[in-house]
């Protein structure tokens, strides 16, 4: 008897151990949290360039959902499968309260795990009451700051720029306005290295423009609202996984104006992403001149090289040697980009008369096949910029030799998404007064995959575009650091120094003894 009384509490304690080691994970969130709504997901997350796609949609609650703010909320995301219920990282913005501490609708962020198989269910859990916040790291930040650097007189790199830092690296410097080497930088993106933590020329990897430029004379000149001053800017969300900043400059002479909201969102892995959600606007008539390959720039990509024998912090960037995107017949298209040009004014690889326009897949890049490096962009659409016959994207492409001495050599290769300005044996000469383009692009970097990985990217972006609730938002209302400036004056007594030191360094490639200061 005694044995079968304790053959029975071993089989009762067996049993309970059983039943709790397949309850599901954060199951006792499930008391907690009494609602649950079905996210609907519109790409195969079980395809490799679905993993860590950031989900960023608008919803709407069944019930009233507590939240008192984007921190304090009752709001939890995740999946369920076989093993049940698996919390994620999310974000939340854009609350629309009924009351103090509820809402009916908000914005969501969260990632499509790796662990995704496509079986998965994505739901959003909440209460109508007070419940223990979720603490998630927050693995993204945006600072506003400024970099100034004359590594010889006259050849100057000045920017006001918003930095962009995931978890302990920079990822972006994206330029409020300012100049590059005699190149306006007003709304343009500097891409770093990987694993960089100072923001420095040596750590550059790539630029993407998203500012108006056009043509002028003399021939090889550009203007535009990339010269922009005084520009408007502000941090709309700095969240734990998205951040969204706005920049809004418009050219000296008044003539065309640039309005674009960047939202970065977090990427723990080798891929990195920027939407951009541009907008143009034509304030006065602008008549292309000079070599009139720049009919109006809606987007560039720009690999920059400098090599110097005597300063060390100019030898950066390379050319990478291939452009590929897929041209309006469907076929993809291949071209050579030189990678030591000399030619100033630039030398145009693709020009108006190519009459090369982007196809329906609405990506192209640059790209290096034997290392897999490829930065590209990706549109919603090939269409819907302007109507009637110039709708569209014509793919240009040009090298340059901006500075050519003994001891500095700096260079570029760019290719443009420019109007499509050049149909049926007609070119379209002016940017008209009152036109308005709108549209929303991705830069994408792949380090290695090549342009492949770029169109795979192409077709998931395209899929969730529709679904992103971009806005002009309201800036964020965190602390933001103003940083000082300060002016400084040295005064050197009895150093060996050549006056001019730098420039002559330069010019001759030899190093000559000089001074220089940096704050």
């Amino acid at each position: 008897m005694d044995y079968d009384v304790k053959s029975g509490v071993l089989i009762v304690l067996l049993i309970f151990f059983l039943l709790s080691s397949t309850i599901p994970e954060f199951s006792k969130a499930e008391g907690d949290l009494p609602y649950e709504k079905i996210i609907d997901i519109p790409i195969d997350t079980s395809k490799d360039e679905a993993k860590f796609q950031p989900i960023d949609m608008r919803i709407d609650f069944d019930h009233p959902c507590w939240a008192v703010n984007e921190t304090v909320h009752s709001i939890h995301i995740g999946y369920k499968d076989d093993n049940g219920f698996h919390e994620l990282e999310s974000q939340i913005y854009d609350l629309n309260h009924v009351d103090d501490n509820h809402i009916d609708t908000c914005s969501i962020v969260f990632l499509i795990p790796e662990t995704a198989d496509g079986k998965e269910i994505y739901v959003v859990r909440y209460s109508d009451s007070s419940t223990t916040q979720a603490d998630y790291p927050d693995h993204v930040s945006a600072t506003d700051n400024h970099y100034f650097y004359e590594p010889i007189s006259g050849q100057i790199i000045d920017l006001d720029y918003y930095k962009i830092v995931q978890d302990d690296y920079i990822i972006y410097g994206i330029c409020q306005e300012g100049e590059l080497l005699g190149n306006g930088m007003s709304n343009a993106v500097i891409k770093l290295k990987p694993n960089s933590t100072v923001f420095e020329t040596f750590n550059a990897e790539q630029i993407a423009s998203f500012h108006m430029s056009y043509s002028i004379n003399p021939a090889g000149s550009n203007t535009g609202d990339q010269w922009a001053k005084d520009v408007d800017k502000s941090i709309l969300i700095d969240g734990n996984l998205m951040i969204r900043v706005r920049i809004n400059g418009t050219s000296p002479d008044g003539k065309v104006q640039t309005d674009n909201i960047y939202t970065y969102y977090y990427q723990p892995c080798d891929r990195k992403i920027l939407c951009v959600n541009v907008h143009h606007r034509i304030l006065e008539n602008c008549e292309i001149q000079g070599d009139k390959e720049r009919e109006g720039t809606y987007a560039a990509l720009s690999t920059i090289k400098a090599r110097s024998a005597t300063i060390e912090k100019m030898n950066i960037g390379r050319i990478l040697p291939k452009i590929h995107f897929i041209g309006e017949d469907g076929t993809l298209k291949e071209y050579n980009l030189p990678t030591d040009p000399t030619a100033d004014p630039a030398e145009w690889i693709l020009s108006t008369n190519d009459d090369e326009d982007l196809g329906r897949e609405a990506w192209m890049c640059i790209d290096d096949p034997d290392t897999g490096l490829a930065h590209g962009l990706v549109f919603k659409s090939n269409t819907g910029f302007l109507n009637g016959t110039f709708d569209g994207i014509q793919v240009k492409a040009s090298v340059h030799q901006h500075v050519k001495l003994p001891g500095l050599e700096a260079d570029s290769g760019d290719l443009f998404a420019m109007k499509n300005a050049y149909e049926d044996n007609s070119h379209d000469t002016t940017l008209t007064k009152g036109t308005d383009i709108s549209y929303p692009v991705e830069f994408v970097t792949f380090h290695t995959g090549g342009y492949d990985a770029i169109s795979r990217e192409a077709s998931v972006y395209q899929k969730l575009v529709d679904m992103r609730p971009i806005t002009g938002g309201v800036p964020t209302n965190k602390n933001i650091v103003q940083q000082k400036s300060f002016s400084l004056n040295v005064y050197i007594h009895l150093a060996s120094s050549f006056p001019l030191g730098s420039m002559l360094s330069a010019t001759t490639g030899k190093n000559l003894t000089y001074l220089t200061v940096e704050l």
